[in-house]
This record gives structure tokens, sequence and C-alpha cells, in this order.
């Protein structure tokens, strides 16, 4: 791996950070309870013995925010 300058490294961040941004915001903008619920298993959440429906619904959107990144489009 080659060496790289912490310059450039700022400024390669500075350019994407924000397209980044604007993917996230758009897919949970998209974000449908039926679409998450198709996502996740909610069989999971009663193992885990989540008796909130409040509760569930937060950590499958906590779910699908931590791997957004992963499946975003470039």
């Amino acid at each position: 791996m080659t060496p790289f300058a912490m310059s450039d490294l700022s400024l390669f961040i500075e350019e994407t950070i924000g397209t980044l941004n604007q993917k996230r915001v758009a897919a949970l903008n998209a974000l449908t309870l039926p679409g998450l619920l198709e996502q996740q298993n909610p069989y999971l959440f009663s193992f885990k013995l989540v008796q909130i429906v409040g509760e569930m619904v937060k950590g499958m959107v906590d779910a699908h925010i931590s791997g957004t990144a992963a499946r975003l489009p470039k």
C-alpha cells in the first residue's frame, strides 16, 4: 500500500462526506414500515424480549442505518 498525505485524505473526506450523507438521508426518506419489516426478522426481537413495538421499530431503523453505508450505490 502506498503512503498518502493526511491533506489528501482530508480533501477526499470533504469531497465525499456530503454525497454519502445525502444518500443516507434519501434512503431514510424512502424507508417504509413494510419495507423495513421485509429487511429484518421481527422474531429476533421477540427472542431478545423486546416488549414495546417502538423499541422494535427503533432497533430495526438503527440496524438499517448502520447497514446503509454498505448498501449505498456508488
